[in-house]
């Protein structure tokens, strides 16, 4: 076994490049400004991913903390999620472009692609010491409106950027959640031949 962050919630029956182990999802942080460079590095790691017909169909609306732009997020983020995200370097919403450039045709791996991209860009935070959290609790509607994002393209998700807190920065009922989560042994999800494994 292989551990990273001396959590036994990390521990990899393989050895695998350490910045996949030690990448977790923290909602604590400090709020401190994200380096320019560093910011578009992990920008510069999503752009990297595969994507069907190379359409790369991701795109980043972001807002720095402390900028009106920033501000925006209270109304686009669920209440539960602004209460800590507040608190992050930077905040995104990741939005996919519905159809492909070459046909118009509609992508339906989008969204696939979009998450790929997702976890290029918090692999990258991770080894440059950041943290990234992925949220579902978001209104797309808000999104749309407050960004501008055009039609033909889709909010998937918020994504807030920043550096690791103390989990006692959290109220209380977070800070019981504010651990690396558990991984599900590869025999629930590896099938041999055929999903029944014969």
């Amino acid at each position: 076994m292989i551990s990273i962050m001396g959590h036994d919630n990390r521990l990899a029956e393989y050895e695998i490049l350490p910045h996949i182990l030690e990448r977790w999802s923290p909602r604590s942080m400090t709020g401190d400004p994200i380096l320019r460079d560093d910011l578009f590095a992990i920008f510069e790691a999503a752009r990297f991913a595969p994507s069907a017909y190379n359409e790369q169909p991701w795109r980043f609306v972001f807002a720095l903390s402390g900028t009106p732009n920033f501000d925006r997020f209270k109304a686009i983020l669920v209440q539960y999620n602004w209460d800590w995200a507040k608190k992050a370097s930077a905040l995104l919403i990741v939005a996919a472009k519905d159809t492909f450039s070459h046909n118009g045709e509609p992508n339906k791996w989008s969204f696939y692609d979009c998450g790929c991209a997702c976890g290029f860009l918090a692999l990258e935070a991770t080894r440059r010491g950041y943290v990234t959290h992925t949220m579902a609790g978001f209104s797309a509607e808000e999104a749309i409106e407050k960004l501008d994002i055009p039609e033909g393209y889709t909010p998937i998700v918020a994504i807030a950027i920043g550096k690791i807190a103390p989990r006692d920065f959290l109220p209380d009922e977070l800070q019981e959640r504010e651990f690396p989560s558990p991984r599900k042994p590869q025999s629930d999800f590896i099938f041999r031949g055929s999903f029944s494994g014969e």
